[in-house]
């Protein structure tokens, strides 16, 4: 009986090998800076800033807390590959997804400043 606890307990400790699998690795490639990108209230000054490309985050958590917190993370990456640095959101959804899941979707605009580069190298 003690040899089959051990076997279970040892079991539950092992990692995917899977190189997508969500715990071993970031979301996103480490070089993202989520502080590079300002979700903003209102359209930026058009004398400054260009449109750059409509974008939308998603997040699936089974917290809906953390579902937009990782819907938010996914919708600054969007914005921050198309070279902006600034983002509005104009539509947010949340809906259960089976099983307790909670999903979050926004969808908004992106900004950057007039000159700047149109994609992220």
């Amino acid at each position: 009986m003690v040899i089959l606890f051990e076997v279970a307990c040892a079991a539950c400790q092992v990692k995917s090998t899977r190189p997508d699998h969500p715990i071993d690795h970031p979301p996103y490639a480490s070089a993202f800076d989520p502080d590079e990108v300002e979700i903003v209230g209102a359209e930026p000054d058009r004398s400054v800033y260009e449109f750059a490309g409509d974008i939308h985050g998603q997040g699936t958590a089974g917290d809906i807390g953390e579902a937009a917190q990782l819907a938010r993370a996914n919708f600054k990456h969007e914005a921050q590959e198309l070279g902006a640095t600034r983002a509005v959101i104009d539509t947010n959804n949340a809906d259960k997804f089976g099983w307790g899941r909670r999903t979050v979707v926004f969808n908004g605009r992106a900004f950057r400043k007039k000159g700047a580069p149109r994609k992220r190298e």
